[in-house]
């Protein structure tokens, strides 16, 4: 099971919207806690379709401030409680008896550096609450910030504000889980995502060859098969099919590249470059690399919307669920 938790800092971005739609269908996360979307529900109802999610709570903002929203599908949850400030969630068996709870609220920073020092006083009550509910740190991979604010190494600001907490009986329950800290792309804060259950990456294996109907919307896939068809004049059918199946795929990735292995690329730079000693260079590095990555992803979006056009289906409310359950289909 996987949980994910962002400090969105304002869900009606477009580049964020796409942020949290590539981690929902690449991460698979079970339940989604998003925290100052700075928007109104019905915006966020739209969100959580494209995002491929059917149960929630969506909570308005004030104005331009908080906003909050927890997601969940593929477990069976029942909603306890929720406000302004937090949202709590009971997981349970089959049976609907529950096994333990997820509760989202916003907590205080562990680390930080950079900027004034913080009033340790204001952030007591919450402290104590914790310290009641016998609860600890999960710990983290990953960079040891969560939340990022300036662009210069004069005014920048480090803090570790996102975090995990859970008690011994749920360790116990889940011995085996993982915190990551994932990239920083969009929001100031970084999303962070806990796997109950971490499963070791044995392979993957290369994919069959398939044709994309997509790909047919360019004029130069009919001049790549008329090509290679005539250019191959002597050989059987089968082997002009094979033939044409090898062009079209290298003129595919020259002309479209690989989307994901690019994404995947600039994803590790970044991450490389924000658990670095930040300097100039590299504050300047982690801006562009995020700028790439909203690009690419943007081009992912339109990727499937395309296949799923080119496969002649109705675009229903043109969200990325959809595209990805038609352009599979």
């Amino acid at each position: 099971m996987k949980l994910l938790s962002w400090n969105v800092f304002g869900a009606g971005n477009p580049k964020t919207g796409n942020t949290l739609r590539d981690i929902c269908w690449r991460e698979r996360p079970n339940v989604v806690f998003l925290m100052e979307t700075k928007v109104d529900a019905s915006v966020m109802e739209r969100t959580k379709h494209r995002c491929g999610f059917e149960n929630r709570v969506n909570m308005s903002s004030r104005g331009r401030s908080g906003g909050l929203c927890i997601w969940w599908h593929d477990v069976n949850a029942s909603m306890v409680s929720y406000s302004d400030h937090h949202c709590a969630l009971d997981i349970c068996d089959s049976g609907g008896v529950p096994l333990w709870r997820a509760c989202g609220i916003y907590g205080c920073p562990i680390k930080k550096e950079g900027g004034t020092m913080r009033r340790e006083y204001l952030m007591q009550n919450f402290r104590d609450a914790i310290k009641a509910c016998n609860l600890r740190d999960m710990g983290f991979k990953g960079c040891a910030f969560t939340w990022q604010r300036g662009k210069t190494m004069e005014t920048v600001i480090h803090e570790r504000l996102d975090r995990f907490l859970g008690d011994d009986a749920w360790c116990q329950l889940f011995p085996q889980f993982e915190v990551k800290h994932l990239v920083r792309i969009t929001s100031d804060h970084a999303p962070i995502m806990m796997n109950t259950t971490v499963v070791f990456d044995r392979g993957k294996r290369s994919k069959p060859y398939r044709f994309e109907a997509w790909w047919l919307s360019n004029a130069e896939c009919e001049e790549v098969v008329d090509t290679t068809w005539k250019g191959n004049a002597e050989a059987k059918p089968h082997e002009k099919v094979a033939l044409c199946a090898s062009s079209l795929t290298s003129w595919a990735n020259k002309k479209f590249g690989d989307i994901k292995k690019k994404l995947k690329d600039r994803e590790n730079k970044l991450k490389e470059a924000q658990g670095a000693v930040l300097d100039g260079y590299l504050l300047e590095k982690c801006e562009r690399l995020a700028e790439e990555i909203a690009e690419l992803r943007r081009m992912e979006e339109s990727y499937w919307f395309a296949r799923a056009r080119a496969n002649e289906m109705k675009d229903g409310d043109k969200n990325t669920a959809y595209f990805h359950r038609k352009a599979s289909y």
